[in-house]
């Protein structure tokens, strides 16, 4: 199954070798890399759980959306919220009380990005496609704006905004554990 925290729709895309039904990530040219994942036609990644589809690897190893049940959780994310001077989208893993950057970690099975302006001279925001640890939490902070408004984290297929994580706490959709962990990364910053 596939969680996403945006919606999109794939698109035929013309290759040296063909055409080709695939949902793209990121950006291509200066200071940006796309994902082009290969996909069923007609394929929608919704937000949040899509459980028909999950990822497959191609022959030479690289990640492609499947029509198919399995019980393995993966991540398409997107930290793009929009075109302005500062305010970079960035997403972290925070694994076992450490932030790391997600184009580091050996569970990325691709990274990209986009940019604003000449080469993200303006800014630039953040794609990955990824098979989460249960216990990790993402921290996600969407481009186009300043501080922690913008942040939200997710934990396995949950989503909170950083300012919700009291009343998820209260609420029981996170763990003291969970909140923990993403309150101590918070007031971080």
């Amino acid at each position: 199954m596939i969680y996403s925290n945006v919606k999109i729709a794939s698109e035929e895309r013309e290759f040296s070798f063909g055409k080709m039904t695939v949902i793209a990530l990121g950006e291509k040219g200066r200071g940006r890399r796309e994902i082009v994942l290969p996909c069923p036609k007609d394929t929608v990644l919704k937000e949040g759980l899509n459980e028909g589809l999950t990822i497959g690897f191609s022959k030479s190893g690289k990640p492609k959306i499947v029509s198919g049940y399995d019980s393995e959780l993966y991540y398409v994310l997107s930290s793009y919220g929009g075109y302005t001077r500062r305010g970079n989208g960035t997403i972290y893993i925070i694994r076992e009380g450490e932030k790391h950057s997600i184009d580091a970690m050996d569970d990325c099975l691709e990274y990209g990005n986009g940019a604003d302006g000449d080469a993200g001279r303006i800014g630039d925001w953040q794609v990955i496609v990824m098979k989460p640890r249960a216990t990790d939490v993402i921290s996600l902070k969407y481009s186009g704006g300043l501080g922690n408004e913008f942040r939200e984290y997710i934990f396995g297929t949950v989503t909170i905004k950083a300012n919700e994580l009291e009343l998820a706490l209260d609420s029981g959709k996170i763990t003291e554990e969970q909140f923990r962990i993403a309150e101590n990364h918070r007031d971080r910053k």
